[in-house]
């Protein structure tokens, strides 16, 4: 067709100027329709066969690639809110943790303002027992040092006359206060003589001045360490009857009562250390610490001459053969002090 709306071969058709535009005249001088191509369908790959064949590294998407680039968007804002969420985490355990030390800082201060709780050791065996009695046996002597200088100065003769009779047992049951000590203080289980559990017979004691054993109650003696007349002249004659019984019954502290054999002349006129030491010097620092024991418990004073000799006993402590203070008569529980009555006159 030209432009009229006629038609004429392509033959016929002007040399420089087709009819139809996009018509070109070929070498051999007749006119060529133009070649049509068609456009190739998009191709849409899937994620993975984007990043395997694009990247080597398969976590990360071609930038060029559409899909790729808004998985790769869609990645980021999840790892954006990763972040935040766990931002926000760590916010809340810190605050937490601040939480709980201000309520921690205030329970201790409540507790600082409360009043202290009573310690009461408690051995969980025997030998953790036993390690706490070496303790303050070890530390016993300067304790007994420091008592001695704030015991009262007596005189040797008491304004009441010395009456044994007011300074007696009088513990009721059929075991005495004898019997509980031999039954407290035996190494080994007690055997009774009469089949029962009153008179005990046989045990396994021990003579600490002299150094012996004893297996016959009979061949025990059981008497306060500080014997009753000494107390009676160091204070003890304002004591009330009861106060006085309670003295020679004293098993709430083991240093009170000891066991000696019978007939071993062991302070046989119940004197003070001044007129009566043990035989063995390697004891006097036990038996001057339970000695100035007693006396600070029971608020009873000293002679000057009874101070001399239980300083010059305590100076042996720090001596190669001396023992040392005696860790069965030193208490690793806090014992009451007992409570003293006068007579008014």
């Amino acid at each position: 067709m030209d432009d009229k709306g006629e038609w004429r071969p392509p033959q016929e058709w002007p040399e420089d100027d087709p009819p139809i535009p996009g018509w070109t005249r070929q070498d051999s001088g007749r006119w060529a329709a133009p070649v049509v191509v068609e456009p190739e369908p998009e191709t849409r790959w899937n994620t993975r066969t984007v990043a395997t064949a694009t990247d080597p590294e398969p976590d990360r998407l071609p930038v060029l690639h559409p899909t790729a680039s808004r998985i790769r968007q869609r990645s980021d804002e999840r790892r954006g809110w990763l972040t935040v969420v766990g931002a926000l985490g760590a916010a809340a355990g810190l605050l937490i943790a601040a939480l709980v030390l201000i309520s921690q800082a205030g329970a201790a201060d409540e507790a600082e303002t409360a009043a202290p709780p009573t310690v009461v050791f408690a051995a969980e065996t025997e030998a953790d027992l036993q390690a706490e009695r070496i303790a303050a046996a070890a530390n016993a002597p300067a304790v007994a040092s420091a008592r001695l200088d704030g015991l009262p100065a007596v005189v040797a003769e008491p304004s009441v006359a010395f009456e044994p009779a007011t300074w007696v047992d009088s513990a009721t049951g059929c075991q005495t206060t004898a019997e509980r000590v031999l039954i407290a203080q035996s190494s080994t289980e007690v055997g009774f003589a009469d089949g029962g559990e009153c008179v005990v017979e046989r045990g396994s004691w021990a003579d600490r001045w002299l150094g012996s054993s004893i297996t016959r109650a009979s061949n025990a003696v059981v008497e306060p360490l500080v014997p009753v007349a000494i107390a009676h002249v160091s204070g003890g004659a304002e004591w009330d009857d009861d106060t006085r019984q309670r003295y020679v019954a004293d098993l709430a502290h083991p240093a009170s009562l000891h066991i000696v054999r019978a007939g071993s002349g062991h302070n046989p006129a119940d004197l003070a250390p001044d007129g009566w030491k043990p035989a063995r010097q390697s004891r006097w620092c036990a038996y001057a610490v339970d000695w100035v024991t007693i006396k600070h418990r029971w608020q009873l004073g000293v002679t000057d001459t009874e101070r001399v000799a239980l300083e010059d006993m305590l100076a042996t402590c720090d001596a190669d053969e001396s023992l040392g203070a005696d860790p069965s008569s030193v208490p690793v529980n806090v014992v009451a002090s007992p409570e003293i009555g006068y007579v008014r006159r």
